[in-house]
């Protein structure tokens, strides 16, 4: 029993916390994120997310869904566009202009401004000391 309990715990910590990304939930998640934000929004948190290298952080991606047939396919197409060219000029973080209260972990003080579209801004990480 001991060595059930020791191998499902290292597996558990084993496992890597950024999730492979798919078209389906990268799709999910940009539609969550800029629906409202027309195609070129979309490019950008398309490009973004890339960036970032994981989807832990984005609200989006459990948004309850009722937009258009035409704004997923919108923004599966931004998704496929963004695996070409870093349209977010290697932003890894974006935070809505709309919302006063920050629900995030992120530390904005070591972000770098990088450019604002609509309702968002987006940022990069400033790198620190130790910093790979």
């Amino acid at each position: 029993m001991k060595t059930i309990i020791t191998l499902f715990i290292f597996l558990i910590l084993a496992t890597p916390v950024h999730a492979e990304f798919t078209d389906t939930k990268s799709v999910a998640c940009i539609v969550g994120e800029a629906a409202d934000q027309g195609p070129e929004g979309m490019l950008y948190i398309a490009s973004a997310l890339r960036n970032r290298g994981t989807y832990q952080g984005v609200h989006g991606c459990t948004a309850i869904h009722t937009k258009s047939r035409k704004t997923h396919i919108t923004a599966l197409y931004m998704w496929m566009l963004s695996e070409h060219y870093d349209y977010a000029r290697g932003a890894t973080e974006w935070r809505s202009t709309k919302t006063k209260e920050d629900k995030t972990r992120v530390d904005w003080n070591s972000m770098v401004f990088i450019f604002e579209y609509k309702d968002h801004k987006f940022y990069r990480r400033i790198k620190q000391k130790g910093d790979n």
